[in-house]
This record gives structure tokens, sequence and C-alpha cells, in this order.
């Protein structure tokens, strides 16, 4: 965790946000995972739907690397309260005919790329 003396906060994984009083730090921040959104959903139309349950920080929607086409998930963050609510709220509801699957965001495992080895294909022989 890195220490930000600017907001007095501590960052840690996924973006959440703490900050310090007296030795206690408390959650502010969560960034959620949206899946099985429509293709056509804009930025706009998910800080609204999840604006709806508490104040939305920031929406990342996933595009694909090669096509540039986007992915059908997104990740929201937002304040820790309102992301619980959205959570209970939006799972499983209904959006642009498709159900969504909204859950709280989990740190990607690192792979072979990410350690800036090249991908091991095939077995040595």
């Amino acid at each position: 965790m890195a220490f930000d003396s600017r907001a007095q906060s501590l960052t840690g994984p996924q973006s959440n946000y703490f900050t310090v009083s007296q030795g206690v730090c408390e959650e502010m921040n969560k960034t959620l995972y949206v899946g099985n959104l429509p293709f056509d959903v804009t930025e706009q139309q998910l800080q609204e739907l999840f604006g709806q349950h508490g104040e939305v920080h920031a929406v990342r929607m996933i595009n694909d690397r090669e096509t540039g086409r986007y992915r059908g998930f997104s990740f929201v963050e937002m304040e820790a309260s309102g992301a619980d609510a959205a959570m209970s709220a939006l799972n499983g509801a209904q959006f642009g005919g498709r159900t969504l699957r909204v859950n709280e965001a989990q740190q990607r495992e690192p792979t072979a790329r990410d350690e800036g080895r090249r991908p091991q294909r095939y077995s040595d022989r």
C-alpha cells in the first residue's frame, strides 16, 4: 500500500481508498464488476444507473485490444455504502434486455505477460 500525503489516505488494491483517523482505517470506495451488459450501453447510462444508489467516482468500459469493440463488462468505482446498495439492487436485474451480474471486483491474478515473460504455448521437448 502507498500513502498519499495530499489526501491523507492509503490506496490499496482494486482502487479502494481508506482514510486514516486516529489509527483506524475506514473504507470509502469499492470497485464493482458489472457483467452481461448490452454491447450498446454507454458510460453515461452506467453512471446514471449506479448513481441511483450512491456517488459514482469512475466507470471503466472494457474494450477488446484487437478490434476495439466493447466486451460487455465494465468496472464501476463508487462509495462503499452505495456500492453495497447497488450490488443488492442490481445483481440479477434486467437492463437492456439482459440480466446483470454485479459483484465486488476481484484482483486479477498476474499472468506471464504481466511478468514480462513470453507465455509458454508448447511444452519443451
